[in-house]
């Protein structure tokens, strides 16, 4: 945590992009999917990573940010509460040696950096790294996963996408935000969720076909501050009003609840920038990407 408080202190007042590396490199694997190097190995996702960072190392409006790539560990805590999370994702391809080479990308751009801890889910890395407000910067968070809406605040953003040399921002008041959660507060959101599920982690709803409105409800009226309150009235239907009552006493909810709502973690560990110039030459050589060897030759 000492490094990551001397980063942020660093860039103070300045833009922490918090990109959901994972997320990044999947995403840019299926964009690029025809791309192979000579060995026929799939370099989409570095590729696509390698030009995001390129675009943002040179953008007139994040060039001076902090990035930092944030790495997936082993959710050991969750997995340990239930076997079936995320037990569905089962990837066709693996990024071997992922570690290495992302840090052998970063090596010579030197506002970029890794965070891993290997016992903890990115998610609750990039929402800790965005709770230390004492330095005035404001954190973008570059991802698809809805979990991470439950960071918003005040100065803190979700993105999925970047055009134009922007971040196109996500807060509660966005569109997207109130066609998912409506008028939910960020906070509020894990509960509505626990409710209906989420395919994507593995996780069913409370009972089959739960109803969204009595989700939205329990999670508006009946949560406050974290602590979960009776209804005092609602005017559902009596097989509404039976889900609402049925919520209370679900293990299925407070499984979903405690797997879904994210995490803080002091251990937020930044990986050190270490690497050999011939190892880096290695790399990008191995991935054939000859136009981030000429990039480098300019910003190094």
């Amino acid at each position: 945590m000492d490094d990551l408080v001397t980063l942020l202190q660093e860039y103070k007042g300045k833009p922490v992009i918090l990109v959901d590396l994972m997320n990044l490199l999947f995403r840019n694997l299926f964009a690029f999917d025809k791309l192979r190097n000579s060995d026929g190995e799939q370099t989409g996702g570095y590729y696509g990573l390698t030009k995001f960072l390129m675009t943002l190392s040179t953008s007139m409006f994040y060039k001076d940010s902090l990035i930092l790539l944030i790495d997936d560990g082993v959710p050991v805590d969750r997995n340990r509460q239930s076997s079936e999370y995320k037990s569905n994702r089962k990837h066709s391809v693996s990024f071997g040696n992922k570690s290495y080479i992302v840090d052998c990308l970063i090596q010579n751009l030197p506002n970029v950096y890794r965070v891993y801890n290997s016992l903890v889910e990115a998610d609750d890395l990039m929402f800790s790294i965005s709770r230390i407000k004492q330095f005035d910067n404001r954190f973008i968070i570059y991802t698809l996963d809805k979990d991470l809406f439950q960071a918003i605040d005040k100065t803190t953003f979700i993105s999925s996408h970047y055009t134009d040399g922007h971040f196109v921002l996500l807060d509660d008041a966005s569109d997207y935000y109130k066609k998912h959660f409506r008028d939910l507060e960020p906070y509020q959101i894990p509960y509505f969720r626990a409710c209906i599920g989420d395919k994507s982690d593995n996780l069913p709803p409370i009972e089959p076909r739960f109803s969204k409105k009595v989700a939205h409800y329990f999670a508006k009226n009946c949560v406050h501050s974290d602590q979960i309150v009776k209804p005092k009235s609602s005017g559902f239907t009596g097989k509404q009003l039976e889900q609402l009552l049925f919520i209370y006493k679900s293990d299925i909810f407070m499984s979903n609840l405690l797997l879904m709502r994210l995490e803080f973690v002091d251990i937020i560990p930044i990986e050190k920038k270490n690497k050999t110039p011939f190892e880096v030459k290695t790399v990008v050589e191995h991935l054939e990407l000859k136009e981030f060897i000429e990039f480098l030759k300019v910003v190094v």
